[in-house]
């Protein structure tokens, strides 16, 4: 590597593919870039980085931002680490230019391959390198980004669930589930809460529902349990915990929570989820079938929501043996989501196995 460029970037360089669910980007009110505003007053381009294959150069594009944006003092720290992750990224393309297409693991115009290989080094090399070199030779702003995210979120967490997974990219150019449910731009999206004088209490449950999105069950627990602290009676974190239980596979400690919270809110949508996938965890498949026609009554005209919960109820249907009934509900669910291939696909594989265990049946 000769040069690496620290510098604003091309006004008019973009992503070369935007993913459908981002807004399109605009233009910042300092320099006119495209970009997005990651925190209040504080805005990245486009691109962040850019590597030149052959050229031994790098890029790495600046956040723009008013003298009073970076206010409290940690919130440069925090942009300097995003940088260093960017940073990481591009010096990983550079050694895969001439570490590893050189031996013929795959081409260089293979974008989908080259971004994958980039992403895992990225996230392998800041936690393995990057980490602790702050940790050793910036020890006082390490320490002050850490208070700051203390009082912010409540407890301290890695600097990699802080600043997100980049590991996003799927084979084919596609974009892994977890890149849906980014931690970093959670993060960034409480620190803007917050700085905007929001409801606190509310961001942290937020955030911890982001985490448990992203499979941080333990820290998220760790946050609902500060917010129950400070209210008792915080439904919502209380449903949001037994969701979490229940992706951790503690069925009955998510039924009892569920239980209490509909003890008070007999109607209460979240709960009643919580409740049905806790009886679906522990086989109790006829209380779930019960559960989730109590639920699709109260969710009425919601079709993508009816759908998911029909599909729920059949999966039950067969697993007790009512195959007729599940064939049944099949049938009407595919007018529903006609030419929907997703869906389409597993109708498929639900009727091939509603099949298949009957034919077992009655070979019994």
């Amino acid at each position: 590597m000769t040069t690496i460029e620290l510098c604003l970037g091309e006004r008019n360089r973009s992503r070369q593919r935007e993913e459908e669910w981002t807004a399109p980007p605009e233009s910042d009110p300092h320099v006119g870039r495209p970009g997005y505003e990651i925190l209040p007053g504080i805005f990245a381009g486009s691109v962040l980085g850019t590597y030149y294959p052959g050229q031994n150069k790098l890029r790495i594009y600046a956040y723009v931002c008013g003298p009073d944006a970076l206010d409290p003092i940690p919130v440069g720290f925090y942009l300097r680490m995003c940088m260093l992750m960017t940073l990481v990224h591009e010096v990983a393309h550079h050694y895969d230019f001439f570490s590893r297409t050189a031996r013929g693991r795959w081409l260089a115009d293979a974008p989908d391959k080259v971004e994958i290989y980039a992403e895992r080094v990225q996230h392998d090399w800041f936690t393995k390198y990057v980490v602790p070199c702050l940790m050793r030779d910036y020890l006082d702003q390490w320490q002050a980004f850490n208070r700051w995210v203390q009082e912010k979120v409540g407890l301290e967490l890695p600097a990699e669930v802080l600043l997100g997974d980049p590991r996003t990219t799927a084979k084919g150019n596609g974009i892994v589930l977890r890149a849906l449910f980014d931690t970093g731009q959670a993060f960034q999206e409480l620190l803007t809460t917050v700085q905007q004088g929001g409801d606190l209490q509310k961001a942290r449950l937020d955030f911890a529902r982001d985490l448990h999105y992203a499979e941080h069950y333990e820290p998220a627990l760790l946050i609902i349990d500060l917010l129950m602290r400070a209210d008792r009676d915080n439904v919502d974190a209380l449903v949001l915990q037994a969701d979490i239980f229940n992706h951790m596979g503690r069925y009955e400690e998510a039924l009892s929570i569920s239980k209490q919270v509909l003890q008070r809110e007999p109607c209460w949508t979240a709960a009643l989820e919580t409740q049905v996938d806790a009886w679906m965890g522990l086989g109790e498949y006829h209380k779930g079938i019960q559960g989730i026609d109590k639920l699709v009554g109260i969710i009425g005209d919601e079709p993508r929501e009816v759908v998911r919960w029909q599909i729920e109820k059949t999966e039950a249907l067969i697993e007790v043996g009512r195959y007729t009934e599940a064939e049944t509900l099949l049938a009407s669910i595919e007018e529903l989501v006609a030419g929907r291939r997703l869906w389409q696909r597993r109708i498929g594989r639900l009727r091939k196995k509603c099949r298949h265990q009957r034919r077992r049946t009655q070979d019994m």
